[in-house]
């Protein structure tokens, strides 16, 4: 099958069967393919190049009728968008235990690591505590109760974020600590997985949470994402003091509680696994 792909990460196309042959719709050119899978992209206040390159991708293949797997990663695809696609051969997917009506729940995947295959963390790179690259302008609540409390707190630990907020609001956050700077994952030891009451409510994972992991980052789990409390167990924060005891013990205990994380995702949450996914968007691009 020629798969047209749109957005699509690394882990993923690894593990598609050779019966496979992805072609990127990335460029000027759109070519032949059986049917596509696109990693949606939300459309923001301004056209970026990935928007329209999208907007091009979705023209040119729903008017050929072709089959499209379409998963909603940020949860941002609009009512109107929505009602146009489903007019043609389009499977809507979302990363979200109580998903909407005519979205089928498709997790976040990953590969699975153990003691001996982890990935070789840098820690030498690790020189911020705890930071956040996710857009905060609808989680000022739970970044202000976990991040901004923590850093108050324990002003010894650096705490960094990268989004755009008021100048106030910056002002107040520069005034207990935290610094606004873009930084790599490889850089942090730990971040906070917050989110919106709408996301505690659906059941919703910052869908870069593995990415994360995979380079030596402890997801920590607020208490109110009570969906997902059993995968998170030993990361579950209880009280902001418990942040403190993680990063002071950080190198010693990074990687089992890491490993710890990926073994629950095998027994307890196997539609998790990158093997699970790609069975199921077989069977979806098949049909």
């Amino acid at each position: 099958m020629l798969l047209g792909t749109l957005n699509i990460d690394e882990v993923l196309a690894n593990y598609f069967p050779k019966t496979y042959n992805l072609v990127p719709l990335d460029g000027e050119e759109l070519p032949e393919v059986d049917a596509l899978f696109i990693d949606w992209i939300p459309r923001g206040k301004k056209k970026t190049p990935a928007i329209i390159q999208q907007a091009k991708v979705i023209n040119h293949y729903v008017k050929q009728k072709k089959r499209i797997v379409i998963f909603d990663r940020y949860l941002g695809m609009t009512a109107n968008e929505f009602e146009w696609l489903k007019k043609f051969n389009v499977v809507f997917t979302e990363p979200a235990i109580r998903h909407r009506r005519d979205f089928t729940p498709l997790m976040p995947w990953t590969e699975s690591y153990d003691l001996g295959s982890y990935p070789n963390i840098d820690f030498s790179k690790k020189t911020i505590d705890l930071a956040t690259k996710d857009l905060l302008r609808n989680k000022i609540g739970p970044f202000e109760d976990y991040f901004v409390e923590f850093a108050t707190h324990y002003p010894k630990f650096s705490v960094v974020y990268w989004s755009n907020l008021l100048k106030e609001k910056e002002d107040e956050y520069k005034e207990v600590g935290l610094k606004k700077r873009n930084f790599e994952f490889e850089e942090i030891k730990s971040t906070i997985l917050i989110g919106t009451r709408t996301a505690y409510d659906v059941g919703y994972l910052y869908p870069e949470v593995f990415n994360l992991m995979r380079v030596g980052v402890l997801p920590l789990l607020p208490k109110e994402h009570r969906f997902f409390w059993s995968l998170f167990e030993e990361l579950l924060i209880e009280k902001i003091g418990w942040i403190n005891y993680n990063l002071s013990v950080y190198e010693a205990t990074a990687v089992p509680l890491l490993v710890d994380v990926y073994q629950k995702i095998e027994t307890m949450w196997p539609e998790m696994m990158v093997e699970h996914t790609i069975d199921f968007l077989t069977r979806k691009l098949e049909k």
